[in-house]
């Protein structure tokens, strides 16, 4: 009788553990899934305002995560590390996420992100390109008002237009350089069931 409760209890405890549903939190690109995160996953996110937050998820529901901010303190002593739940986002109040190479830092519970590992992103966002359109002008008209010839000259001006392009196209990229993934056309974020 005794093994008779016994296995009848353990079948229940395991068809329940079957039933149970884990949602999580997608992340995809162009409708393909590129990270997935479940409850007790660290979620680093921009909401509209542009404000980062950083912290545990707790609970997800179909539009709404739950989670569990941390606060990180540096001092000579070590790292304190404080938790605070209870904050509740909408799916569609969050603006962005962090890259993958992109740093997180969290100090004092203000989360900043940065360029970690970011390849080439002094070209990519546009540094390079007015730093070299800037300092061959600069060169050019320095060139030229040593050797007492009018900086605007006739030669000298596609020499300056040339300059005016780079610098130009280093302020294009600049405007459309984005570390982030932005939730919009490219990237959606999706809450299902596993």
């Amino acid at each position: 009788m005794l093994t008779r409760h016994f296995l009848l209890c353990v079948f229940s405890i395991c068809t329940n553990a079957s039933v149970a549903q884990v949602h999580t939190l997608r992340l995809k690109k162009h409708g393909r899934t590129v990270q997935v995160f479940t409850e007790n996953s660290r979620f680093t996110f921009q909401t509209k305002d542009g404000s980062w937050n950083d912290g545990i998820i707790d609970h997800l529901s179909p539009d709404t995560l739950y989670l569990t901010r941390t606060v990180l303190n540096y001092s000579l002593g070590g790292i304190d590390t404080q938790h605070f739940s209870g904050y509740r986002y909408a799916i569609d109040e969050i603006n962005a996420l962090p890259s993958r190479r992109e740093k997180v830092i969290n100090n004092g519970g203000r989360v900043k992100v940065i360029l970690g590992h970011e390849k080439f992103a002094w070209i990519r966002n546009g540094t390079f390109f007015n730093l070299i359109g800037g300092g061959y002008a600069l060169l050019n008209i320095t060139n030229s008002v040593i050797d007492k010839d009018p900086p605007f000259s006739r030669k000298n001006i596609s020499r300056l237009a040339l300059a005016g392009a780079a610098f130009l196209g280093g302020h294009i990229l600049k405007f459309n350089f984005n570390s982030h993934r932005k939730i919009g056309k490219k990237y959606q974020l999706e809450i299902s069931d596993y």
